[in-house]
């Protein structure tokens, strides 16, 4: 008894402590899962911990799944809270808000929720940029996507698509007619991107084992498990993160992706050559801001047909001619910033190497799964809607009858049936629109035995993909 109650008295000074942290835990987390009731915004019940995250960590549904959930039952197509694990997010869906979210009231939404990953070309790319730097090389880079650039680089995809269509009639002359059409549209994209953002010809329709594809091909490829906890670690306490310099994401993709962006700037002005590509959009901007930047300089002539070879290309005062690899070049990025960073002059340049080199890299991952993901629903969807896909080859057949059968950025623009198909905008709708014009005047979209009705949505995947694949059958269309 005596040994009891010494054992009770001993252990008592440890006990408090912790039944004293686990109070003000228990304050702490019922203070921030209060957070939207509060405010009386509706949402479904969180967990501690966890938040409104059980659902994709036991991967019971996948992310459009889990945003439909929302959208549909909780209040979603007006708004809703959620939380992601202990911060706080809204989802709005009403249109009226998004205007001014987007547009009228922007000044008090700027900065996205964005994971830093503690790699320099990811952090600096346009979703990652906070603040001033951000509107800086926004407002450098909005010119680029203007109707009129993005006009100017039809032609390379239209040399993409003439490749999908020669893939096609090859494929139907070894008697191979059902496609995992997401596999397929996704060489095509990677192809379009290579060459609008990246000035190189991968060709991965025809060899998957180039160095570009499998860089490409790796960007996107999974995690092991073991990096998954430091992944959710980044999403939860990104400033954490960041302190550690916790990065867990393959570089490698990254250092390839690096060189071939300084590589190709390096060609392009030691022959004063010039393409008309998003990296030469670009590089124009840049040169475009030099000049207003430098106003007693000599004006640059950007609508010349060639770029003026005014010495070498300076990354933050890294030379580029130095021919330095992937990570002997990151790391000359990083010095150069530093130095970037603690220049007081109001004039410097936004669209360094960096920058530019990141947009192309964020180009590819906005447009690479995407457009490929959208491009094969599209079909499967045809597929099981003849009448539907009859309208658009008769949309097809007589707008290009005005344009003499040329596939034109005009003519593309008239066909407003196949605007009602799609949603997208910019260049992904017109990158799309162009793949879909050239198949449907060749082909038509049947459903196989693979066909799967309805399409089973991966629950596992952060992005918006068909569990067993989007198997479609392609037949060659006979013109009388």
């Amino acid at each position: 008894m005596i040994a009891q109650i010494v054992s009770c008295v001993c252990t008592f000074p440890l006990i408090v402590p912790i039944i004293v942290v686990l109070f003000l835990v228990g304050l702490y987390l019922q203070k921030i899962y209060s957070f939207w009731e509060t405010r009386g915004v509706q949402g479904p019940k969180p967990t501690w911990i966890i938040g409104n995250m059980y659902a994709r960590l036991r991967a019971t549904h996948s992310m459009a799944e889990f945003d439909q959930m929302l959208y549909k039952n909780h209040g979603g197509k007006t708004f809703c809270g959620y939380y992601e694990f202990t911060q706080p997010c809204l989802m709005v869906g009403d249109p009226e808000l998004l205007k001014h979210i987007m547009v009228k009231d922007f000044d008090h939404f700027t900065d996205r929720s964005f994971v830093t990953f503690n790699e320099p070309v990811m952090d600096h790319m346009l979703l990652g940029l906070k603040g001033g730097m951000w509107k800086a090389v926004r407002s450098v880079m909005t010119p680029t996507f203007s109707s009129g650039k993005i006009k100017q680089t039809l032609q390379l995809v239209k040399d993409c698509a003439k490749n999908l269509i020669t893939y096609f009639d090859k494929e139907l002359e070894k008697r191979s007619s059902v496609f995992e059409m997401k596999e397929v549209y996704g060489m095509f994209t990677m192809d379009t991107i290579a060459s609008i953002a990246f000035g190189v010809n991968s060709d991965s329709l025809n060899s998957t084992q180039n160095e570009f594809s499998q860089a490409a091909a790796s960007f996107f490829k999974p995690p092991p498990k073991w990096k998954r906890p430091f992944i959710f670690f980044q999403f939860l306490w990104p400033q954490i993160a960041k302190y550690l310099c916790l990065n867990v994401i393959d570089r490698t993709p990254i250092y390839f992706f690096t060189k071939v962006v300084s590589d190709t700037m390096k060609y392009r002005l030691q022959n004063n050559l010039r393409r008309n590509d998003f990296l030469q959009l670009l590089l124009d901007a840049r040169l475009q801001e030099q000049t207003n930047n430098n106003k007693g300089s000599e004006s640059a002539d950007l609508s010349s047909k060639k770029v003026t070879n005014q010495g070498t290309y300076i990354v933050r005062d890294v030379d580029l001619s130095l021919g330095l690899s992937g990570l002997d070049y990151i790391t000359g990025l990083m010095l150069g910033l530093e130095r970037q960073e603690e220049s007081k002059s109001s004039s410097r340049c936004m669209l360094t190497d960096l920058v530019i080199t990141a947009q192309c890299v964020l180009f590819y991952m906005a447009g690479y799964d995407t457009t490929a993901t959208t491009l094969s629903f599209l079909s499967y969807c045809l597929a099981l809607h003849p009448d539907i896909q009859q309208k658009c080859m008769q949309e097809i057949e007589t707008v290009l009858e005005k344009h003499e059968g040329e596939i034109t950025y005009e003519a593309i623009m008239e066909m407003t049936y196949l605007d009602m198909v799609f949603a997208g905008m910019r260049f992904a709708l017109m990158e799309a629109k162009v793949a879909i014009v050239y198949l449907l005047q060749e082909f038509a979209f049947i459903p196989s035995k693979k066909t799967q009705v309805p399409l089973i949505i991966e629950k596992r995947s952060g992005l918006l993909k068909a569990q067993d694949g989007v198997w479609v059958r392609l037949a060659k269309r006979i013109t009388e």
